[in-house]
């Protein structure tokens, strides 16, 4: 009887010790199996938010592209640095003659590199309904007189940073996408270059409100061109 009884609770130690074993087995593994879970949950995370990343600086690098591209087929701009077509037409259409302020830019042959480096560096300061285009043209040193006389004789002077500048607002035009435009010329002779631009605008164009403007543009404009 004694050794009956002793062998049973020998018995029942190794099955309890058995059990005991299963259950820290089974803990173990489960405890494996939530950190598995943990760590593939954080990959998928991080792929998700890198990927998140990636397509946000996507987007934003895309949004200039667009913008500029939505602002080119809405003035319709040309791809080079020339002055678009319909803003040639339209300052051929106001020239009265060829020493008009009209006149004086649309026969001025433009430096196609540094206009390209312009045209980008103004109309990343202005907003999606305005377009800037530069003038950058050179001119005969003989010619300098009647230049400063063509600008001398725009509706308005102003003198900016010892620099005489003329603003002249040009007549609405309808382009062909059939849309009220309005526009001021702003002109200065800098050396032996003609130097200025046409800011046009999908909206009403205030002269005093360019005026105010002038200077900052002033400074874009002549930054990019040196």
């Amino acid at each position: 009887m004694r050794l009956r009884a002793r062998w049973l609770a020998l018995v029942l130690t190794a099955v309890v010790l058995t059990a005991c074993g299963a259950e820290d087995a089974a803990r173990e593994v489960a405890s494996d199996a939530a950190a598995r879970a943990r760590s593939e949950a954080q990959g998928v995370k991080s792929a998700a938010e890198k990927k998140a990343g990636e397509l946000g600086d996507a987007a934003k690098s895309a949004a200039p592209g667009v913008a500029a591209e939505a602002k080119r087929k809405l003035f319709g701009l040309g791809d080079g640095a020339d002055l678009s077509a319909p803003l040639k037409a339209w300052l051929e259409a106001s020239a009265k003659d060829a020493g008009s302020a009209e006149g004086l830019v649309a026969k001025s042959a433009r430096t196609a590199p540094v206009l390209l480096e312009a045209a980008t560096v103004l109309n990343g300061a202005v907003d999606d309904e305005t377009v800037i285009e530069p003038i950058y043209a050179p001119i005969e040193p003989a010619a300098s007189g009647d230049v400063d006389k063509t600008i001398g004789g725009m509706p308005s002077i102003e003198v900016i940073d010892g620099v005489r500048v003329g603003f002249k607002k040009l007549d609405s035009m309808s382009t062909e996408q059939i849309v009220k435009e309005q526009a001021v010329l702003v002109l200065w002779r800098r050396d032996d270059h003609l130097v200025g631009f046409v800011i046009r605008k999908k909206r009403t164009i205030e002269v005093a409100t360019i005026i105010g403007e002038a200077p900052r543009l002033m400074k874009l404009m002549e930054s990019a061109v040196k």
